[in-house]
């Protein structure tokens, strides 16, 4: 029997309830929780939820615990370090370490050797894929971030010790990724953007824009692009892979009170 399984069963015995009057309160059917405790199907995340609520313990957490479920409730704590901005220099890639914050997000184990960082999205330069205001984590590829210092207790360990000892994984990307680009001036200033990576019939690469305000589409998408706007382009960088968002999709000015 799998750990839901097991979990669901044990929670509709300490209520006392047999499976028909689970069933009852949970709006379902006897079959299903049998079904369910019997490992023959599993419940949608919304039906653990109120499982776990029934039993008093957090929802969310009785969801994901299953080790067998591909995400893991607790995740890891991500520093948000950088801003995507367009045409927005700065002297390096981080902000002040007053200015960054730790999110904790829910993660896979597929992901347990990638270096994740998040990034707030300050423009309408990616509003095609991400709205303003969205925070993008994306996976850095080896070497083109540094570690930041730790700015928070809790992510002492993470900097200090699993960090170093951990084999990062190798990251190339792949067609249809949204990829976190870094441009550089020739006095060394830096900006982020979000590009989506091409790859046309002849194999040939291409970051194309994923914001609907023309004034992003300076790379132009295939196949009227230029030589110039291929990813071998010196000044463009390609150094992390979008792997999940948090987006803000309500209007942020909406509920903020007048004077």
């Amino acid at each position: 029997m799998s750990t839901a399984g097991r979990r669901i069963r044990e929670i509709r015995r300490r209520l006392g309830l047999t499976q028909a009057e689970f069933a009852d309160r949970l709006k379902t059917t006897q079959s299903s929780v049998s079904r369910w405790e019997s490992e023959n199907q599993e419940p949608d995340i919304s039906v653990l939820m109120k499982i776990g609520e029934l039993g008093g313990l957090d929802p969310i957490k009785f969801a994901l615990y299953d080790e067998e479920h591909p995400y893991q409730y607790w995740g890891v704590e991500v520093t948000v370090l950088a801003a995507i901005q367009w045409d927005h220099w700065s002297e390096s890639l981080e902000w002040e370490e007053d200015d960054r914050f730790l999110v904790r997000i829910p993660t896979l184990r597929a992901w347990d050797n990638l270096v994740i960082y998040g990034f707030v999205v300050r423009d309408d330069s990616a509003d095609l894929s991400y709205p303003k205001d969205s925070v993008v984590f994306g996976a850095i590829i080896p070497g083109k971030v540094e570690s930041p210092s730790p700015i928070f207790d809790e992510f002492e360990q993470l900097a200090s010790g699993r960090w170093s000892s951990r084999k990062v994984q190798e990251l190339s990307p792949c067609h249809d990724d949204v990829v976190i680009v870094r441009r550089r001036s020739p006095g060394g200033l830096v900006e982020l953007t979000l590009r989506k990576y091409y790859v046309n019939s002849d194999q040939e690469r291409y970051l194309v824009p994923v914001s609907s305000n023309p004034k992003f589409a300076s790379y132009r998408t295939p196949p009227e692009a230029a030589a110039g706007d291929t990813v071998t382009d010196e000044q463009l960088e390609i150094i992390g892979i979008v792997v999940c968002s948090f987006r803000m999709d309500a209007n942020g000015e909406r509920f903020v009170q007048s004077e």
